[in-house]
């Protein structure tokens, strides 16, 4: 029995075409066989295959984006969306290392929100949240390409600045202890200021 060999290409999900090969048997002595039917039969197969190829490629994407999202939630502060302590611990070393590898300076800020309890007695826990996000949002805003914000614990937070010699650093966050102090942040009605301090070194 003698075959001849078919080779298709057919479209899939991806932006490729996808070869398959299909056998079909010239006739024998012994009879005719049924050629197209054969062909037929095999390039169903195959179109059934490349279909469940597909779905398998779907539900892998669908899987590597739902672990990128629960990743990119292990380490994000709730109500911030700040990086949270875990991950400030996680990346600290590699920051000091590549400091030291390169030779650039590496500053680290630590600051807080001054008597932050009084915002919790007086406007109830909703209004302290408002105020960690709002001063979170202002300093994350501030800083964007320059360095990197966390958020430690309550109401307290976590700056890394790379580039920056600690008396540089220092002015900077003077800056951003000014700029806080200036905010109107708006609660039910009223309007919320607040003062923070900040160490470096």
């Amino acid at each position: 029995l003698h075959w001849e060999i078919y080779i298709r290409y057919i479209m899939t999900d991806s932006p490729r075409f996808v070869p398959i090969v299909l056998g079909a048997p010239f006739p024998s002595e012994e009879g005719v066989l049924d050629s197209e039917a054969t062909i037929a039969g095999l390039y169903g197969k195959n179109v059934l295959l490349q279909s469940r190829v597909s779905g398998l490629e779907r539900e892998i994407a669908e899987l590597k984006c739902s672990l990128k999202s629960s990743q990119k939630l292990a380490q994000e502060d709730g109500l911030t969306g700040l990086y949270n302590q875990r991950a400030f611990d996680g990346h600290l070393d590699r920051w000091i290392e590549e400091s030291v590898h390169t030779g650039n300076p590496l500053s680290l800020a630590f600051f807080d929100i001054n008597d932050f309890k009084r915002y919790n007695d007086c406007y109830g826990h909703e209004g302290g949240d408002e105020v960690i996000k709002s001063v979170a949002s202002y300093v994350r805003n501030r800083v964007a390409h320059r360095g990197v914000v966390s958020r430690l614990h309550g109401d307290e937070f976590a700056l890394v600045l790379p580039g920056f010699y600690e008396d540089a650093a220092a002015r900077y966050c003077d800056r951003l202890r000014q700029g806080i102090s200036t905010l109107a942040i708006p609660y039910d009605g009223q309007i919320i200021l607040v003062t923070t301090t900040f160490g470096v070194k």
